[in-house]
């Protein structure tokens, strides 16, 4: 079931909330793509942020309060996590903090989640809850400035289960040489039925990351 929706089901409800949450999972996912980030004043949030920010892997610049402000449906982490989905989390980690990752390795360890897993383009992160958890799966975004083969040697390296990749860096050379390495690829992110029905077809095994899980169940119902 190669399906990932993105954001909980960021094109049919609020991204990162647990109303996205409970609508993708009508639609089946393999996995429900969430996004984590820690702000300046020490809160795990579920909240994607800027994009120069989250790949240096630095904090927000906004406290929680503000951000909240902001954002009226902001949650927090360890309110989040207490729902639990009938598809399984795929936490996207957008910082590098030691005290916040081992925040949220005491939470998902108190917490009832199973079956979840992580991507981030920070290999430090990715290795703490590999190390943590080594049953979930790891799936590593391209480090800041760099393409999809940096990607796959750190894959390696740690022996993570496969890379993240933007879908205009997928080509058939690149999904075979992870195919030949048994590394699973994650492309991110597809919305159009066109774009949906070629990946599928073209990359077969790879995970369609999507913020229309209903445009892909429209076209693969099962």
């Amino acid at each position: 079931m190669p399906l990932i929706s993105h954001g909980g089901a960021a094109s049919l409800a609020p991204p990162n909330t647990i109303e996205g949450v409970i609508v993708a999972e009508t639609f089946r996912p393999a996995y429900i793509e969430v996004d984590i980030n820690y702000t300046v004043d020490d809160v795990l949030v579920m909240y994607h942020g800027s994009v120069l920010r989250f790949l240096q892997g630095k904090k927000t610049k906004e406290t929680f309060s503000a951000l909240a402000q902001k954002y009226p449906g902001l949650i927090q982490f360890e309110e989040f996590i207490k729902y639990i989905p009938s598809s399984p989390y795929l936490f996207d980690i957008k910082f590098v903090d030691h005290q916040a990752l081992n925040h949220m390795i005491t939470l998902l360890k108190d917490s009832k989640q199973r079956g979840f897993g992580f991507t981030s383009p920070h290999e430090y992160s990715l290795r703490t809850m590999h190390q943590a958890f080594p049953e979930a799966l790891i799936l590593q975004s391209q480090p800041y400035h760099h393409g999809p083969i940096a990607a796959l040697e750190l894959a390696r390296k740690n022996n993570f289960n496969g890379v993240m990749l933007n879908k205009w860096w997928l080509s058939p050379f690149f999904y075979n040489i992870c195919r030949l390495h048994r590394k699973t690829i994650g492309i991110y992110t597809i919305d159009s039925a066109w774009g949906i029905w070629m990946s599928q077809r073209f990359f077969p095994s790879a995970y369609i990351i999507t913020n229309r899980p209903d445009t892909y169940r429209k076209i693969f119902p099962s």
